[in-house]
């Protein structure tokens, strides 16, 4: 299939999405390389392919996936997750190699002790989650203890350790402190406390043949995950590990 042809059925699913949301009263708004896309190139970059992205706040996201299950004859999607559980899609009916995948916002305890033991917690449950770890660029003592947490993670079965993480990341959600987390991401970014400021205010830029919503924000975001020359395109390589807001 053409790379156009992947775009036209991806901005099915989140022209969809957009519908729903704008109807229900629920937010959500572009991330990762969709949302690089619809500031650079006010669209798709052409050789993302892989996937589209979205992230929601976790109420938001309830409300979604609530709606999503009652309507889901309806729907052009059906909703599952990645190997390990822990990241929502929506994919396409037709083409089930085509989905939206949906990073979660949760927030972080004010105080620094129950931030870093719910991280330290779902860093723990991550690992025991994942159906593939890589050993290699990693020293002896980390491959060991990935190895054994992974062991341990068996005991006690996918769906107990996804129901546990799922738990873990909504702690501190109902007293809405300053500090939001990826609780879904990979871990190298799901450590970093951001600012809950960032993801606060939403707005529509244009996107394809329609218009879609962003952060406000939408520079920090794209600098936590590609670094400052974001807007210099890259084929390859072109995450980052850096973090800095």
């Amino acid at each position: 299939m053409e790379n156009r042809d992947i775009h036209m059925r991806l901005l099915e699913i989140l022209k969809s999405i957009d519908e729903i949301c704008r109807k229900e009263n629920l937010s959500y708004m572009l991330t990762q390389g969709t949302l690089l896309g619809a500031v650079r190139e006010k669209g798709f970059i052409e050789w993302d392919v892989e996937d589209g992205d979205i992230m929601m706040y976790r109420k938001d996201f309830d409300s979604f996936l609530t709606y999503c299950r009652e309507h889901a004859d309806d729907l052009k999607y059906f909703t599952g997750y990645d190997e390990n559980g822990l990241i929502p899609r929506l994919i396409l009916k037709t083409n089930p190699e085509i989905f939206v995948e949906i990073t979660l916002i949760d927030f972080l305890s004010g105080t620094k002790w129950k931030r870093d033991l719910k991280i330290l917690a779902l860093r723990l449950i991550n690992a025991m989650l994942r159906t593939h770890n890589s050993y290699e660029n990693h020293n002896l003592v980390h491959n060991i203890r990935t190895f054994l947490i992974w062991c341990f993670g068996r005991l006690f079965g996918q769906s107990a350790n996804r129901s546990l993480y799922q738990k873990v990341s909504r702690l501190a959600n109902e007293k809405k402190s300053s500090f939001v987390h990826f609780s879904n991401e990979y871990p190298a970014k799901m450590i970093f406390k951001l600012d809950r400021r960032l993801l606060e205010e939403a707005i529509r830029i244009p996107f394809e043949d329609t218009e879609l919503t962003v952060p406000k924000e939408w520079d920090g975001v794209l600098r936590f995950y590609y670094g400052e020359d974001y807007m210099i395109p890259k084929r390859e390589n072109y995450k980052t590990d850096l973090a800095g807001i």
